[in-house]
C-alpha cells in the first residue's frame, strides 16, 4: 500500500512492504529503504539520490513524478515499474 511521507517526521508510519511516496528523499528517510517495496518521488531523476539508494537496495523507484504526493493517498494499491517509469493503480 501507498504511504505518503512529506518529511522525516512521518517516517514512523511506514510499514514493511509499503510503497513510499515523498516529495523528495531527505537523509532521515534512508533507513526506510530496508523495509519498503518501492519509492515514488515528486522530484528527482535517475541520477538523484533517491534512485541511487533504491538501486542499492534493489527496490523499484520512479522519480520526477511532479505531483504523486497529491495524486496518491495512503492505502492505495499501486504497481511501481522503475524500468518503465510508471506507477499504476491496482
Amino acid at each position: 500500500p501507498v504511504r505518503i511521507v512529506l518529511d522525516g517526521a512521518g517516517s514512523g508510519l511506514v510499514q514493511p512492504g509499503d510503497v513510499l511516496v515523498v516529495p523528495a528523499v531527505v537523509p532521515a528517510m534512508t533507513p526506510l529503504f530496508g523495509r519498503i517495496a518501492a519509492i515514488c518521488a515528486d522530484n528527482g531523476s535517475v541520477a538523484a539520490p533517491t534512485s541511487i539508494v533504491a538501486r542499492e537496495y534493489g527496490i523499484q523507484s520512479v522519480t520526477g513524478l511532479g505531483d504523486a504526493t497529491r495524486q496518491l493517498a495512503d492505502g492505495m494499491l499501486v504497481t511501481v515499474d522503475g524500468g518503465a517509469g510508471r506507477v499504476v493503480l491496482r
